[in-house]
């Protein structure tokens, strides 16, 4: 960007989509990483990530009211909204996108639950910066569509939810790519769903590793304590929003996977709604309580170092992190032009290869955005098919190789080439 003097609208980073229209949705994201790095490199990234959802926790936390009117029932429904997004917690876009998924959902419960108007102007504002940060703002449109269906269903208010949902509509537009980017994301989600080897991108599949997940039991016993609260009889005045918003919980991690984190908080800000019963406003947070949230979030120790599940405590980045020691090692040679990556490695090889002149084969940039389902489809094609790799190194003269020895996708290609 800074090159550029502005956001980037076509790929330079890899040679097999160089050229293609690129919409970055998270330039502002990258802006703000990119200025954390040069005040602290990455402890000052990692410590920022790990405040972020220090807030959004603590703001759960207020929601359900506080230390002091803290029931059972809700200290229950924090630790297990916790344990949900605690293995998906990471240096991602993702973490600031579900603090503001959180503040527009409470910004629309709270007020309905004492019979008050939606503010709107609020939304909008959070919209106007969520749009540039993650893509996770389309959970805010639907949002305003739920109250929409709510205010035909009862009748009454409808003419608000109108101008809520084309004021949120509006400033969705207000972007470096306009009414593009909406379009462009619709599209991409189509892509993504026919490049079905990408995980992260799957629905939630019920095989032996998922039922040894403890974030999936959690999410599972939230949504049951949640469907009792919003079921039951002090559930009675929760509206048509109330439960379009409860059964898009329960049914988006079998859409999306990664849907899990949003479901498991949007489960326990309806539970807080119906907890609240008829007090004016949630408990104020001692110091005590957020520091609870905040030890419980740091000692799971997937911050202090960059690596998925390190056993090593201290910031920076680790050697183990898919593509940072490779990528170090390989900049340190000359003539690494073109590299055959995996799809996790694509990111630091970014980092490290581009100055000096180097292109990826593929990275964590969106299928349907930068590259297409035949470029993932031919990469899936290249790591399990060794004779087309082999053929396929005529056609793009490979410097380097990097693989994950760990990765079973992996293990076709790592055999034949060991």
């Amino acid at each position: 960007m800074d090159e550029q003097g502005g956001v980037p609208r076509v790929d330079d980073f890899s040679y097999t989509a160089q050229g293609n229209t690129w919409r970055d949705l998270e330039w502002l994201y990258q802006r703000w990483v990119m200025d954390l790095w040069s005040l602290g490199g990455a402890t000052a990234v990692i410590v920022a990530h790990a405040l972020v959802n220090v807030l959004t926790f603590g703001f759960l936390l207020w929601a359900l009211g506080g230390r002091r009117r803290m029931t059972l029932v809700g200290v229950g429904l924090l630790v297990l909204a916790l344990l949900v997004c605690e293995v998906r917690f990471s240096v991602r876009p993702h973490a600031v996108g579900r603090f503001f998924f959180a503040v527009t959902l409470w910004l629309i419960l709270y007020p309905r639950a004492r019979g008050r108007p939606v503010p709107l102007w609020p939304l909008g504002v959070i919209m106007v910066v969520w749009c540039n940060v993650h893509g996770s703002y389309t959970a805010g449109i639907l949002l305003s569509l739920f109250l929409l269906l709510d205010a035909v269903m009862e009748r009454t208010g409808w003419q608000r939810a109108i101008l809520l949902l084309g004021l949120l509509l509006a400033a969705s537009c207000m972007n470096p790519y306009g009414w593009q980017q909406n379009f462009g994301l619709f599209m991409h989600h189509g892509a993504v769903r026919q490049a079905s080897a990408n995980p992260e991108w799957q629905p939630l599949a019920i095989t032996p590793d998922t039922l040894a997940d403890p974030g999936l039991w959690a999410f599972v016993i939230l949504a049951v304590l949640t469907s009792w609260l919003v079921w039951g009889k002090r559930g009675r005045s929760m509206g048509w929003f109330e439960r379009a918003v409860w059964l898009m919980c329960l049914f988006a991690p079998f859409v999306h996977v990664r849907t899990l984190p949003l479901s498991a908080i949007a489960l326990t800000l309806l539970s807080a709604v119906v907890l609240l019963g008829e007090r004016e406003k949630p408990a104020g947070i001692p110091g005590v309580a957020i520091a609870l949230v905040g030890v419980l979030l740091l000692s799971t120790n997937l911050y202090w170092t960059w690596a998925p599940r390190s056993s090593r405590l201290g910031t920076g980045v680790s050697e183990q992190s898919v593509g940072w020691g490779a990528g170090k090692f390989l900049a340190e040679r000359e003539g690494v032009e073109r590299v055959f990556n995996t799809y996790a490695a694509g990111g630091w090889l970014m980092w490290w290869l581009y100055p000096r002149g180097g292109r990826v084969y593929i990275d964590g940039r969106d299928i349907g955005n930068v590259y297409t389902a035949k470029n993932f489809a031919e990469y899936l094609e290249l790591l399990t098919q060794p004779a087309l790799f082999t053929r396929a190194q005529d056609k793009y003269n490979w410097d380097a190789v990097v693989l994950e020895p760990g990765n079973p996708l992996c293990q076709p290609l790592v055999q034949h080439l060991s």
